[in-house]
């Protein structure tokens, strides 16, 4: 038996490409090294920072960018797609492509694909529908994976939470991030 009601519709987003973009960049620049480790870790090809600006203001950047592109996903109507607005939100868009190589962009993306094939049954989602229900009647529609190695859970906002694959994937830790409210 589930009890997943009829009217409830939850958007899960996997590959957000704003949100992957930027932690590319993170990530093949070696910025901010205290935030959390990707899985899996991108291969940078032949991405490096640019000389100019330093790497304190490349760092300044990327924090706005990062933040910009959370308050597209939460300025978004509910069922909207979120990432239609990449093109005005995201780094390429807002810094251009120096210092990235979009080939090694596009292959790490292409790592991260869902598996589509996996039974309803199997799902993250469905195996936590009772929490799940809950998390929804206090306002969750979407819930947005980013590829971090560590466990990871954000309410980003009412409407919005942020899990990595290992919170996701184990269903006492996934209860647990539905349960959280926005602050």
């Amino acid at each position: 038996m589930n009890d997943w009601p009829p009217e409830m519709r939850i958007h899960v987003e996997e590959r957000d490409r704003n949100l992957l973009e930027l932690l590319f960049v993170r990530s093949a620049w070696g910025l901010l090294p205290q935030e959390p480790a990707l899985e899996p870790r991108p291969d940078p090809g032949s991405s490096a920072r640019p000389d100019a600006p330093d790497r304190a203001t490349w760092e300044d950047w990327w924090r706005e960018a990062w933040k910009l592109a959370w308050e597209a996903h939460i300025s978004a109507p509910p069922g909207a797609l979120a990432h239609l607005d990449h093109r005005s939100t995201s780094w390429i868009a807002q810094f251009g492509d120096e210092g990235i190589d979009t080939e090694a962009l596009a292959r790490w993306v292409d790592q991260l694909m869902p598996d589509l094939a996996m039974p309803l049954a199997s799902q993250p989602e469905w195996r936590n529908a009772g929490v799940l229900r809950g998390a929804w009647a206090t306002g969750l529609d979407t819930i947005i994976v980013l590829p971090y190695r560590e466990p990871y859970a954000e309410r980003v906002s009412a409407r919005h939470l942020a899990v990595s694959p290992p919170v996701r994937n184990d269903p006492a830790r996934y209860a647990e991030a539905l349960r959280l409210r926005a602050t």
